[in-house]
Formats: C-alpha cells, structure tokens, sequence
C-alpha cells in the first residue's frame, strides 16, 4: 500500500497554481480531508488483492453434476396408455377444446 503525505504546503503550492485564496485554517482543514480521501481510496486497492487470493466459486458446496444418466427403459404400449381415458380417438386422447369458436 503506497502511503502518502500530504502537507499543508502542497495545499498553498496548489491554490497558488490555481489562485484560490484559502487561509490557514481552511488548509489544515483540506489536509484533513485528503488524507482520510485518500485512506478510503487505498482501502479499494486492499479489497483488489483480497478478490484475487480467492478462487472463484461457481457453486458454494463443490456439486459437480447431480443428473443422473439417461437410462433407455421400456415405453408404455398404446392400449396401456389409453387404459385410463374416457375420450380417445384413433390412439390420442381426446382434451377439452382450448379454442373457443365465436361463431
């Protein structure tokens, strides 16, 4: 972490470059202000480091594929599959119209 120190004399050094008028004061006041600035913004440099030690977690508990196999098995016969239906017609079975015939 790069620390840096800010004194009142790069406060006078900069109002003079941009000849802003600011007393005594208002420059202990600045110096202040840019140290705590600047800690914050060494704080976002520490977090940087920190997210990199890590790895990357695709799934917090490490399952890797919890699919089973795709086994090939028996179907069931049309006369079975039918078995329970009370409205068939040519091997399909027979549903409610979804479409309703304004006519």
């Amino acid at each position: 972490m790069i620390k840096r120190k800010f004194l009142i004399s790069d406060i006078k050094h900069i109002s003079a470059i941009y000849k802003i008028p600011i007393s005594f004061p208002e420059k202990k006041n600045f110096v202040t202000y840019l140290k705590n600035s600047f800690s914050f913004l060494e704080s976002f440099n520490l977090l940087r480091k920190l997210i990199k030690q890590n790895k990357p977690t695709h799934h917090p508990s490490n399952i890797k594929n919890v699919f089973r196999t795709d086994k090939i098995e028996k179907s069931l016969s049309l006369k079975k599959a039918l078995s329970n239906t009370s409205k068939q017609y040519k091997g399909y079975f027979i549903s409610p119209s979804v479409f309703i015939n304004k006519n």
